[in-house]
């Protein structure tokens, strides 16, 4: 008689006789970054997957967990299901610390997570090229302050700066109208003083004209009405 072998199974041969071994279910935890103990740059965020894996065993999926460091900080929880994933971020640097995934029939399943690549708080993305040092008679050097002051002092010294600059600016236009409005002024006066205009310019007399003879002139106008009546 044939006995049935389920797909999967252990099959071990033991005087002659089938022996069936069924899988048991296993808890598995991964995440985005690996399957083991990780390493992560700061301020990423990192994704946990953990799993069963039914067997043959008739195992149920019960209740499962994961949590961090130990049972007592726990990240989330769910019931009846075959797996779990789960985002955790915020990392800070330089910290370590363990994320684990339990389920309540089986034993946890725990990696390490240790947070790198720290970057110092007052680094640039900016290339840093624009750093100057300055050096010291003894072969040291030192940072200039300016190329490390805030970006927000710099662009309201710039503000500041301009401001003054179109103030000066205009000032010294003010100065120049005012300066060639007070030559040209000098200069009328002292043309007026040495030049004087003639009196016949002024009122238009032409003296080298003769005075014309009054006699030969026609009578008025009302003296010719008269006559004529």
């Amino acid at each position: 008689m044939l006995q049935e072998i389920s797909p999967g199974s252990n099959v071990v041969p033991t005087n002659g006789i089938l022996l069936v071994t069924a899988k048991s279910s296993s808890l598995t935890l991964t995440s985005d970054y690996g399957s083991e103990d990780i390493s992560v740059p700061a301020g990423s965020q990192v994704c946990f997957m953990c799993k069963i894996t039914l067997g043959s065993d008739g195992l149920d999926p019960g209740s499962m967990i994961l949590y961090r460091d130990d049972f007592t900080n726990v990240l989330y929880s769910t019931s009846s299901s075959e797996s779990l994933t789960y985002f955790l971020g915020d990392l800070v640097c330089g910290s370590s610390f363990v994320v684990g995934c339990q389920e309540e029939h089986l034993s946890a399943v725990e990696m390490k997570v240790r947070v790198e690549k720290c970057l110092n708080e007052y680094e640039d993305a900016s290339p840093q090229s624009d750093d100057v040092t300055f050096p010291v008679n003894d072969g040291e050097q030192f940072d200039n302050p300016i190329a490390r002051s805030s970006p927000i002092i710099n662009s309201i010294g710039i503000k500041v700066g301009l401001s003054l600059a179109c103030i000066l600016i205009l000032i010294v236009i003010i100065l120049i109208v005012i300066v060639l409005c007070r030559r040209a002024r000098t200069r009328s006066r002292k043309h007026q003083q040495d030049n004087p205009p003639a009196y016949s310019d002024i009122f238009f007399i032409n003296p080298t004209t003769e005075l014309p003879d009054y006699a030969s002139l026609p009578p008025p106008y009302n003296e010719t009405i008269a006559q004529q009546q």
